[in-house]
């Protein structure tokens, strides 16, 4: 179904779908993989746009790294010209941190004023529409992309205190608990382990630093700010929906 489905256009965007956690994610990450190189390499496209990650490299057991990796490679060699936006970390991740931060804390693996490469979705989308609509200048193009500068943990609690109001401060997962803390989250053993691989290459830097990322115009400030007012806007909503009790109570 998917040959057929990529053989009504052109040009495809290719986001490989995540795994389940709670089980083997990387072994899903891998079969989806394999199942859309073969569907491509069938489907007489004439132009491919991935988006991949920061530090895909050669590997098992390294997360969404390992995976993307071999799934850049084999899109490749179907020899269709291709772009692939090796993004940095999702601002997005944060988004499950908004509970935590209203309650005053963050939570963080790495420590507080570790800085690394941090895209917004939108500025993604943005980057990838623009290389879908215009010929490729190469038939293989290679883009890091991260936001306008580099964040850490510490500027990230920093934008959450400026979106709401109070102090937020940093709990710092020492390293010697990642498997456990992931595992705490729903992760299976197996995942857990990858995830906190893949953690540990991030943070020592395992892998070739993009010199001149393509960068968004995107801050975590202003990501965070629009984060807290979408929040606050659908509870608004809900709020408006479900009416409290006193409002709801019949005439006697």
């Amino acid at each position: 179904m998917l040959t057929q489905a990529l053989m009504r256009g052109h040009s495809a965007f290719i986001l490989n779908p995540p795994g389940q956690i709670s089980a083997d994610s990387v072994s899903q990450e891998l079969n989806s993989a394999h199942a859309i190189i073969k569907a491509v390499n069938n489907s007489g496209l004439k132009k491919i746009v991935l988006e991949s990650t920061q530090g895909a490299q050669l590997g098992r057991a390294i997360g969404d790294l390992g995976v993307l990796y071999e799934l850049e490679q084999g899109l490749r060699n179907t020899g269709i010209p291709m772009s692939v936006t090796r993004a940095g970390f999702y601002m997005s991740n944060w988004d499950s941190q908004l509970n935590n931060a209203r309650a005053g804390r963050i939570e963080s693996l790495f420590p507080a004023d570790f800085r690394m490469p941090m895209a917004a979705p939108e500025d993604l989308g943005a980057f990838n529409a623009e290389k879908m609509l215009r010929p490729l200048e190469l038939t293989f193009e290679l883009h890091d992309f991260s936001g306008p500068v580099d964040y850490s943990a510490q500027d990230v609690a920093r934008a959450f205190a400026k979106a709401l109001g109070h102090p937020v401060d940093i709990d710092v997962i020492p390293q010697n608990k990642w498997i456990e803390y992931f595992e705490e989250q729903g992760f299976s053993s197996v995942s857990a382990k990858s995830y906190a691989h893949m953690s540990e290459i991030a943070f020592y830097k395992e892998y070739q630093v993009a010199k001149h990322p393509v960068r968004g115009s995107t801050t975590i400030d202003a990501y965070i700010e629009r984060l807290v007012l979408s929040a606050e806007l659908q509870g608004l909503e809900t709020d408006a929906m479900n009416p409290d009790e006193e409002l709801n109570r019949p005439i006697q």
